[in-house]
């Protein structure tokens, strides 16, 4: 929203005629002043005119006035116009105190509607406070799914699981994102498809007809909003499934749990095999539920802890004790906020710091203000304004002040939103719903209205302080030690609040050096990296999904410039990877003890040659181990040290799944932080191949150059194998690195820009109440420089004078950060939340910054011409 836009809207709204409010927008641009001018002036006009219809509206109807020109209605329009006009014959003092408002309006309003978004708006479902996660520490086998069907806690229970797709015969290859479900699902969410029907239980057999409901945007980009594609079959295939056939369309406005999902396919259910309490199958289903009536939390929590004991007893290997006390029923809004709420409260946090810096800021510049007005306030007083007439006027400069500053804080607020929504797409959830929406306006308003009364307040208590006969008798009223008093603790508590946001800011940025020298313990340098899903039933068997990489490696391999290639399930720095729990053969189990879980990668030979990683001791893989009949496999450090004395002693040791494959361990290799930069090292194995096709796989790519240059011809190597292939996520390992620290680098931009902007406005405040204490002070300097006084030593001494708060405020901000930074905990890696260098390294910089902003105003005291100054007198 552009500021001639916000102006009309204002105009628009208190005059209540579109007309007319264009024509006096169209005469303020007409005057060539910027932005910020026409909407304070729009503001300005809207609140007379809105004034002024007020009273024709009343007098029309026959509501009187009292006969008093003084009345109250007509009392508070001539202060607002009397407030007005002194803003308005102080162009400088009221350009500096809406844009520090402004600054500080809009911070707050661009953060809040994160926060708005992300925390407070609810799930867009039918009764969303009855949806809830169940068990949401644990993901759940289809078996222990069908366990919850027949509970008195639930009106229905769904089993989600994402999913990917690939569709063809809209030109290159498309993968779509969703999920397979259970068909109780939109029963879960109470939305129906828009066209078509929902799944139903039949759909879930495995012997059923592939079917699939398609998103409202899917099915406007994809078919053209063609009503008959219900029905259809469609070129859509979900791993090696056959093409499915749409049987429903979602509505418009229907919002998935994921913002990306672009289809729903009805999960496959063997009831002979998936039987309740099973621990047979995937452990990859979420599930929610919608509480029975009159059901509460805490009751439905009972029931899932006793469910999930009975599963414990069943299949003791695969539940660990923690998973059981995780086994509860939580909000669903709080389990896809997650953590997330901690960070927004913290960048919260931050910038409501911010404000009450542009707060304390504008109230210092009202109280020098006040100071050149009390001769005009006693005047006022004396001719029978009285003290709450004068307050009142007081608090209407101030508000219209919060208001202008908040208006333009609102322009602020909207480039901001617009660089969130591209920098927290990946970091925080919810982000499709960040706008600056009607409430986020409100918001604003109650914010700006709020800055107003906070920052006026000290000249308004002034106002009331002051005895008009001491001011007419030409002595001075709030100055002096108290006036320079106030002041002072007023830019203490600023620095104060700039110091504490200094530190997070510091300790972000410790952060972000610390995962930026963490070796992972790989190569990432000239590394191309995608990714490669097969569709269709062509790849149905094992066979025919490792012959198709095994091409696939060949022809990359043969390409110029091209050292190794390999695949790998998960990419390294991507947070992705699979979990498996295993035996290792001649360690019995104790009884009741949970089968040890390790890290699992599906990688090919050439992997750990492709990315430098040693084989510490023993052999690598071969291609004979892809296709030969005994089952190998490699394991790191900390898998040894699980289980072992020695790597030697590791070497020939039988691995069993709990799926009941074995494998013989060949190799040892060191460990490296796969799942993040700030990953601890976990036992991890490594295998050639499955027992089931794994279709979605990382193609790695070592090249000898800049691995840019060979996304071309990769791209066309990999399509003459099978054009149907998405080509996906393709970028080099050095991007993925820097990719997986974005969140501590939004973190850091944004704590970053919050505390150089506290900074800059803390200082401003040191040069305000300097230059104050200067001009108050210009006579008393004058006569001591006449009586002999160095201009070195009144230079040295304004310095220190103005360093007192710096310092009472770097003390006070100093012993804030120690108890803030905890907050930031979470999000530190390689630092501690009382880093001395971190603190150090904020005072020097505070105190620097400050000898500069003290160092101007003290070196025109410093050039005081006494004689001029006794002259004057």
């Amino acid at each position: 929203m552009s500021a001639v836009r916000l102006a009309e809207a204002l105009l628009r709204l208190a005059t209540g005629r579109p007309d007319v409010a264009e024509a006096i927008t169209g005469d303020l641009i007409a005057t060539g002043r910027p932005g910020p001018w026409i909407v304070f002036t729009a503001l300005r006009v809207g609140l007379r005119y809105g004034m002024e219809r007020t009273v024709r509206r009343r007098r029309s109807r026959g509501i009187s006035f009292p006969p008093s020109r003084n009345g109250p209605a007509m009392s508070l329009l001539h202060d607002l116009r009397y407030a007005l006009r002194g803003l308005r014959t102080a162009p400088a003092f009221t350009t500096i105190a809406v844009l520090t408002v402004a600054l500080g309006v809009g911070a707050n309003v661009a953060i809040y509607s994160l926060v708005h978004a992300i925390m407070l708006t609810p799930l867009p479902y039918p009764a969303p406070d009855d949806m809830v996660r169940v068990w949401p520490g644990e993901s759940v086998t289809m078996g222990w799914l069908e366990a919850f069907q027949d509970t008195e806690s639930f009106a229905a229970v769904a089993g989600v699981t994402g999913s990917r797709a690939t569709m063809t015969g809209q030109g290159e290859p498309l993968e779509l994102v969703g999920a397979s479900v259970t068909a109780s699902l939109f029963e879960v969410t109470g939305v129906r498809p828009a066209m078509g029907r929902p799944f139903t239980r039949e759909d879930m057999r495995p012997e059923a007809e592939a079917v699939i409901i398609v998103s409202h945007r899917l099915w406007q980009s994809a078919f053209g909003g063609d009503s008959s594609v219900v029905g259809r079959t469609v070129d859509i295939a979900e791993g090696n499934g056959e093409s499915p056939r749409v049987i429903g369309v979602m509505p418009a406005e229907h919002v998935a749990l994921s913002e990306d999902w672009e289809f729903w396919t009805p999960s496959s259910v063997d009831l002979e095999e998936d039987y309740p309490f099973s621990s047979e199958g995937c452990f990859c289903w979420q599930m929610i539920g919608r509480l029975a009536p009159g059901v509460d939390l805490a009751s439905a929590s009972a029931e899932v802890g006793v469910l999930a004991q009975r599963i414990r007893e069943q299949s003791p290997e695969d539940i660990r004790e923690e998973a059981l006390a995780s086994a509860i029923a939580v909000p669903l809004l709080d389990d896809l906020v997650g953590d997330a709420d901690t960070s927004l409260l913290m960048l919260f946090g931050a910038v409501t710091l911010v404000l009450l810096i542009a707060c304390l800021n504008v109230a210092n510049l009202l109280l020098a203000r006040g100071e050149s007005r009390s001769r005009d306030l006693a005047i006022r007083s004396a001719m029978g304004a009285g003290r709450r007439r004068l307050v009142a006027q007081s608090f209407l400069e101030s508000v219209a002040l919060g208001l202008g500053g908040g208006a333009l804080g609102v322009l602020l607020a909207f480039g901001l939103v617009d660089y969130f929504q591209v920098a927290v797409a990946d970091v925080l959830p919810r982000t499709g719903a960040v706008a600056v929406d009607v409430p986020v306006l409100l918001f604003a308003l109650g914010v700006s209205v709020f800055a107003g009364v906070f920052f006026g307040l000290a000249p308004a208590i002034g106002t009331l302080r002051t005895d008009p006969g001491t001011l007419l008798a030409g002595r001075p009223g709030m100055t002096g030690r108290r006036q320079r008093r106030v002041r002072s603790v007023l830019v203490s508590v600023e620095v104060g609040l700039a110091v504490v946001l200094a530190i997070g800011a510091g300790l972000m940025v410790r952060t972000l050096r610390s995962l930026n020298d963490v070796d992972p313990g790989f190569r990432t340098e000239n590394v191309l990296t995608l990714r490669l899903n097969q569709p269709g039933q062509a790849y149905r068997s094992v066979e025919a999904v490792d012959a198709y990489y095994r091409e696939v490696r060949e022809r990359l391999g043969a390409l110029p410039g091209v050292q190794s290639v390999a695949t790998i399930n998960s990419l390294p720095l991507t947070g992705a990877g699979w979990g498996w729990h295993y035996t290792v053969d001649g360690e019995p189990l104790p009884e009741g003890t949970a089968m040890p879980n390790a890290r699992f990668r599906l990688i090919s030979p050439g992997y750990f040659r492709s990315f430098d990683i040693p084989v510490l001791l023993g052999r690598d893989l071969t291609e004979a181990d892809v296709a030969g009949p005994t089952e190998v496999g490699l394991v790191n450090l900390s898998f040894v040290a699980r289980h072992f004395d020695s790597p030697a002693e590791a070497l020939g040791q039988t691995v069993r799944l709990n799926t009941g494959h074995a494998f013989t361990i060949v190799g040892v290799v060191p460990d490296n932080r796969h799942r993040s930069l700030a990953d601890d090292a976990r036992a991890e194995m490594y295998r050639p191949r499955l027992f089931f096709p794994v279709r979605r796989r990382y193609v790695v790519v070592a090249t000898e150059t800049d691995p840019d240059a060979l996304i071309p011809v990769v791209r066309r190597a990999v399509w003459d194998v099978d054009p149907n292939v998405p080509i996906l996520d393709v970028a080099s390992m050095a991007e993925v690195r820097r990719y997986s620290t974005r969140g501590s680098q939004f973190y850091f931009e944004t704590l970053g820009l919050f505390a150089t902007l506290a900074i800059v406005l803390g200082m401003i405040g040191v040069y305000g109440v300097l230059s104050f204490v200067v001009n108050q002070s210009r006579h008393g300097i004058g006569i001591r420089m006449a009586l002999g006084a160095d201009g070195r030593r009144v230079l040295r001494e304004t310095v220190v004078q103005g360093l007192r708060p710096v310092l009472a405020g770097l003390v006070l901000g100093l012993a804030g950060g120690v108890l803030a930074s905890r907050l930031l905990e979470n999000l530190l890696f390689g630092v501690t939340t009382t880093d001395v260098g971190t603190f150090a390294t904020v005072g020097v910089m505070v105190l620097a910054t400050a000898m500069v902003s003290a160092y101007l105003p003290a070196r025109k005291a410093a050039a005081v011409d006494p004689m001029k100054t006794l002259r004057a007198e």
